[in-house]
């Protein structure tokens, strides 16, 4: 590694989750997908949106949608994806989720989800499953409204991509379960799965929110259970997950290092993408990777170094980093390594380090394996 000389949202609730859960209120309508110019085999792709239930948030009605795609063919679907092109009528709409939900290899008579979804956070509580998609409307909109959903759909088969739209239906509801947003200093509950792609165990935790310098941050190390107990903690608790640049997947390392396989090749270039972006992906919308810039803007502690760092409330320490090209954990107790978002060169991506001397912006290798602190 190398050195170099909040306001709330009325969306800060909805988060992101790899986990699916069971639906209610289906939607009655389900229509099959036409292409134009599209072979016979697809003429019998059916895809169903169910209405997963109404919230009042902060006095807006919410409603979460979720879609499963069923294959009636003799053949394979390579890749599908879906999003929302627009909702109507226009004068109830007050936002959408703009996001593209993926899923691959659909194979003959299996219905599939996409695998990833919405999650409220109401105060302290855990996580409210939405769905794929969430619609927020009008808080005047009346109930018994029927609300139309155009989506995009593509999918590619033998080489070849096809691209349509479908329109569906959900009705709006005369009662709807109120709930509050997240505000900063409140706990977050989030039950990490091995399977999600980026949580290395599955364990559940709950994470402390602290203000600092205008902004929302996690209490400790994406990964603890608990806070540091002072700038050289050394114990496994505190530590958190480490991370290479711009990859999904955390490791863990206590004794040793979980998942065991370690990359040792560069990621794509470029900035840390959303996509892969474990906060946005663990914690949900808003929260996400630093900057170099929310880095330089949170380092007003002093003294300049690990126990300045420390002292400040996002109580940040010196967990170690693991190695670039074996993946070890080492100075543990010293050395204190944080990404940021932000790529300085093709092999090199920027963040924080700190020592018993020093807090400085550094650039470092993309393989090394760093702390993650998230911000909102």
């Amino acid at each position: 590694m190398h050195r170099n000389t909040y306001s709330k949202s009325w969306l800060a609730a909805i988060l992101l989750s790899a986990v699916l859960f069971s639906c209610s209120e289906p939607d009655e309508v389900v229509s099959n997908l036409f292409f134009e110019d599209t072979p016979k085999v697809f003429d019998n792709l059916s895809i169903t949106m169910t209405r997963v239930n109404g919230w009042l948030y902060d006095g807006y009605p919410l409603y979460g949608l979720d879609i499963s795609i069923r294959n009636l063919n003799q053949e394979s679907i390579d890749f599908f994806s879906i999003s929302i092109h627009s909702v109507s009528p226009a004068t109830h709409l007050e936002e959408y989720s703009d996001v593209t939900r993926t899923l691959t290899g659909l194979q003959p008579s299996q219905t599939q989800k996409p695998t990833t979804g919405y999650y409220l956070f109401a105060g302290t509580a855990n996580q409210i499953y939405i769905g794929n998609f969430y619609v927020f409307l009008k808080p005047a909109t009346p109930a018994n409204t029927d609300i139309q959903v155009t989506f995009n759909v593509s999918l590619q088969y033998d080489g070849k991509q096809f691209d349509a739209q479908i329109e569906k239906n959900f009705r709006t509801l005369a009662s709807l379960t109120p709930v509050q947003s997240f505000n900063c200093g409140e706990n977050i509950t989030v039950t990490h799965q091995n399977t999600d792609g980026f949580s290395p165990v599955s364990i559940t935790i709950t994470y402390g929110t602290v203000e600092h310098q205008g902004k929302c941050w996690l209490d400790r190390n994406l990964g603890a259970t608990t806070r540091a107990s002072s700038a050289s903690d050394n114990v496994n608790s505190s530590r958190g997950w480490f991370w290479q640049f711009n990859r999904r997947q955390g490791f863990r390392y206590s004794t040793s290092r979980i998942p065991t396989t370690w990359p040792t090749t560069n990621p794509p270039g470029g900035n840390w993408s959303s996509t892969n972006d474990p906060c946005q992906a663990l914690l949900g919308d808003g929260w996400r990777i630093p900057s170099t810039t929310d880095w330089q803007g949170a380092m007003n502690w002093s003294p300049a170094s690990r126990s300045g760092a420390f002292s400040s409330p996002l109580r940040l320490h010196t967990p170690g980093y693991l190695t670039s090209t074996e993946g070890e954990l080492i100075a543990v107790g010293e050395v204190g390594a944080y990404w940021a978002t932000t790529e300085n060169n093709v092999d090199e991506g920027e963040g924080l380090y700190l020592d018993v001397d020093e807090g400085v912006i550094i650039r470092a290798s993309k393989p090394f394996g760093l702390s993650i602190r998230c911000v909102h």
